[in-house]
């Protein structure tokens, strides 16, 4: 098994005992809010059952949601079930393989002495501007220049240590 392999399933372990506990306290939540709401709040206002009814399931959808919250704020530091947490993280991986990945694409295309372009970036780079000139009609010149037994004079004037 890989880390990763490891750590999602972590992650899956640990979210659903999280969201037991989330549910666990949102029926708590409901059922004590229940009790109360029809057992001392609405005989008090002498409100009759067919109101209570529908005033209790509307406030038994208002007890879960804060139970809910509650219980995520508690289990997560945020009150949405450790998503903020999870898309930071998200976010974080996102950039650092960005990075990377322009890192790598540097590398790729560039010669590692002299920090120059190499064959496949200029290849690119031609290929790129024979598509604008086929697309635009523009003129394009392109100027070569081979110079005979360059390593030599590369090797005396500036010597690799």
């Amino acid at each position: 098994m890989t880390t990763s392999e490891h750590s999602a399933g972590t992650v899956l372990v640990r979210n659903g005992i999280v969201l037991f506990g989330v549910g666990l306290v949102s029926a708590v939540c409901v059922y004590i809010g229940n009790e109360w709401f029809h057992t001392i709040f609405l005989p008090r206002l002498g409100i009759g059952s067919a109101v209570g009814d529908a005033l209790g399931d509307f406030f038994i959808i208002i007890v879960a949601f804060i139970g809910q919250r509650l219980a995520s704020l508690a289990f997560f530091d945020d009150i949405y079930f450790g998503l903020l947490g999870y898309a930071r993280q998200l976010q974080m991986a996102k950039d650092a393989m960005h990075t990377e990945l322009g890192e790598l694409g540097d590398l790729a295309s560039t010669d590692k002495l002299t920090g120059a372009w190499n064959r496949r970036r200029f290849e690119e780079l031609i290929r790129g501007e024979m598509e604008r000139l086929a697309r635009y009609d523009h003129a394009l010149s392109l100027l070569m220049i081979d110079i005979d037994h360059f390593k030599t004079i590369n090797d005396h004037c500036c010597p690799v240590n």
